[in-house]
């Protein structure tokens, strides 16, 4: 069995424009959009971690205010 990756996303809107990031890499992604986010790590809860996440990868202050419900997507690794 492999191991489970949780991962978050934050979708920041400041006066009426939502933040999110064109990527380059790899070459199967680029063009793609998404919202800044990342890996949960082992003990973090999800509202920490994306705190954690915009600070490390943004430079910015950030709380949780609210959570979209649901799991998500989930995708293996092959």
């Amino acid at each position: 069995m492999s191991e489970r990756i949780v991962v978050v996303g934050a979708a920041l809107w400041h006066e009426g424009r939502l933040l999110a990031a064109r990527r380059s890499a790899p070459a199967e992604l680029a063009g793609r959009w998404e919202l800044p986010g990342g890996k949960v790590e082992p003990g973090e809860a999800p509202d920490a971690a994306v705190v954690r996440e915009l600070r490390e990868e943004l430079g910015v202050d950030a709380e949780a205010v609210e959570r979209v419900p649901g799991s998500g997507r989930c995708a293996r690794r092959t």
